[in-house]
């Protein structure tokens, strides 16, 4: 039996969308394949009705790692840096804030892009 071009497309098609059901994608009501606008807006949504958050760590934690993945491999920069804030607002609504020290009330993102920033003007300082 041979299969056409469009025939095996057809297969692999619903073969994922065997595997993705039940993933987080389809979970947040994003297809296999969604675009940067669709994220944003999805999250944005998110945000606005807090009790569709994931709250289990390993879900939260895979929603934040689909985030990340999306702001390193696609999107126009105004969009990443929307993401950005986005990832920073959910982890705030799910509590995951420094408690002390200097960094308080920031994200794990913020606290490290603060460093990063520290670190430089110490380096400019220095002469390096």
């Amino acid at each position: 039996m041979k299969l056409t071009k469009s025939q095996l497309k057809q297969i692999i098609k619903e073969e994922l969308e065997k595997i993705m059901e039940g993933s987080l994608p389809q979970k947040l009501g994003l297809g296999f394949e969604f675009t940067t606008d669709e994220l944003i807006l999805n999250l944005s949504a998110m945000l606005e009705n807090p009790e569709t958050i994931p709250q289990g760590p390993g879900e939260f934690r895979e929603l934040e790692g689909m985030i990340t993945k999306h702001i390193q491999k696609k999107g126009t920069p105004e969009q990443k840096e929307k993401l950005k804030e986005l990832r920073n607002d959910l982890t705030r609504a799910t509590g995951g804030v420094s408690q002390h020290g200097p960094y308080t009330g920031m994200t794990g993102y913020e606290r490290r892009a603060a460093a990063r920033s520290y670190h430089k003007e110490k380096q400019k300082e220095k002469g390096f």
